[in-house]
């Protein structure tokens, strides 16, 4: 995706989820932050999941980070950071944690961004919100640059 875009995609089904997440890391660079909203069991982790996969196949196993709080994925040409900040509550716990080390080189994924939006850990990124919502049976991803 390029800077100042919207795109909507209803999903009917899980492998609809997957296939929105598989397109986007495929545009994806190491310059990107993915910023994922949305309500408890909207999909946020199985987006991330997809994602990860996508570009790093060899990682078979990617739980969600939310008591690891940050895991990373890395292959030969990039890496890919996913972070599940829901119990982080403030911008001091991110330092104290170093959860933004290496963040020039990496793919940023982060879950529940509120606490990191506004904050020097993605100055340089191309940030883009992923706000998936519930809709009866169906998800509702919009993706837009900021």
């Amino acid at each position: 995706m390029n800077k100042k875009q919207h795109k909507r995609v209803i999903c009917a089904s899980e492998s609809d989820t997957h296939a929105c997440a598989k397109a986007l890391a495929k545009s994806a660079c190491q310059e990107d932050a993915f910023l994922l909203q949305g309500p408890l069991g909207a999909g946020k982790t199985t987006f991330c999941r997809q994602f990860i996969q996508t570009l790093i196949p060899q990682a078979t196993c990617v739980p969600s980070p939310t008591f690891t709080i940050a895991n990373t994925y890395t292959s030969k040409t990039l890496s890919v950071i996913h972070m599940d900040l829901y119990r982080i509550q403030s911008h001091h716990e991110i330092q104290v944690l170093d959860l933004a080390q290496n963040a020039e080189a990496a793919i940023f994924l982060i879950e529940w961004p509120g606490v990191i939006i506004n904050t020097p850990y993605l100055k340089g990124k191309n940030v883009f919100f992923v706000d998936i919502s519930i809709s009866g049976d169906k998800r509702i991803i919009d993706i837009a640059s900021i």
